[in-house]
C-alpha cells in the first residue's frame, strides 16, 4: 500500500493499536492511513509534523508509551 506517495506499509505482524500524530498539513495522509488500518485496536506510533515536533513526539511514543522504535514511523517533513 502507498500512503499518499509514500512508501508506507502497514506494520506486519498487526499491532495491537496505532497512535497517530499530525498536524493540519497532514490530515490528507492521517485520513488515508485511518482508511487502511480499518477497525484494528493495533499499537503502532505515526507522527509526521516539522522536524523538532516529530522528534519529540517520537520519544514520547518510545519512552512514555513503550512503544518499541521499529513499531513507530516518524516522518518530518519541514524544519521549524
Amino acid at each position: 500500500m502507498t500512503l499518499l506517495g509514500s512508501d508506507f506499509t502497514l506494520p506486519e505482524p498487526t499491532p495491537a493499536g496505532y497512535v497517530i500524530v499530525g498536524d493540519t498539513a497532514s490530515l490528507p495522509a492521517i485520513n488515508s492511513l485511518l482508511g487502511a488500518i480499518g477497525d484494528t485496536p493495533d499499537h503502532f506510533g505515526w507522527v509526521a509534523c516539522d522536524n523538532r515536533t516529530t522528534r519529540a513526539v517520537a520519544k514520547i511514543f518510545r519512552e512514555d508509551y513503550k512503544i518499541p522504535r521499529k513499531a513507530v514511523k516518524a516522518q518530518a517533513y519541514w524544519a521549524a
